[in-house]
């Protein structure tokens, strides 16, 4: 731990915490908390109108078809992965972060998009044993 700086009298940049007690830190699901205020509402608003439903047409897009995968692999298709190694992860955590977005505020178009991803992605894994 840094001391006092005596020759020119600055206080220590860190303070000792090692002697304080641990209190155990417990997260709080997502379905118990309730965003309300003003700027956070439209930013929620904005995620759920416009940068969600963008990302997704980016998936589904010829610059990216990420779906495109799934939909390959369940109709018994070979080929390329198309996208970089990791895009089905980041397929996965999207729909996961839009689930709680459409749970937070409910969006019935929202909610059908992702219903046929997963339904996609479904198809996928059934399609065989390594999808």
């Amino acid at each position: 731990m840094q001391e006092s700086n005596r020759e020119n009298g600055t206080k220590p940049l860190l303070r000792d915490v090692s002697n304080l007690p641990i209190r155990r830190r417990e997260a709080v699901p997502y379905e118990r908390v309730t965003i309300d205020g003003p700027f956070w509402t439209g930013r929620l608003r904005t995620l759920g109108t416009v940068t969600v439903p963008h990302v997704f047409d980016r998936f589904e897009g010829s610059d990216g078809g990420a779906f495109r995968n799934f939909d390959r692999v369940a109709e018994g298709g070979k080929g390329e992965h198309v996208g970089p190694p990791w895009f089905d992860g980041l397929v996965y955590e999207s729909i996961c972060g839009a689930s709680k977005l459409a749970h937070a505020n409910p969006d019935e178009a929202l909610a059908s998009r992702i219903d046929g991803y997963i339904g996609r992605i479904g198809a996928a894994q059934a399609a065989g044993p390594d999808g």
